[in-house]
């Protein structure tokens, strides 16, 4: 799954659940809030000792 694999699937996630709030300044920070904490969790399950 490349990155912007990621960001189209917590998209569409985030539009699924909370279609009122969809705002496009509040959906790419929170977008980009969670592909960065997705990340930092694969991160830490291949390289536990990584520094985030």
């Amino acid at each position: 799954m490349t990155l912007l694999d990621l960001l189209d699937r917590i998209q569409r996630d985030w539009q699924t659940c909370e279609p009122e709030l969809d705002t496009a300044p509040m959906l790419t920070f929170i977008t980009l809030t969670r592909a960065q904490a997705l990340l930092d969790d694969r991160v830490r399950a291949t390289a536990p000792h990584a520094d985030l």
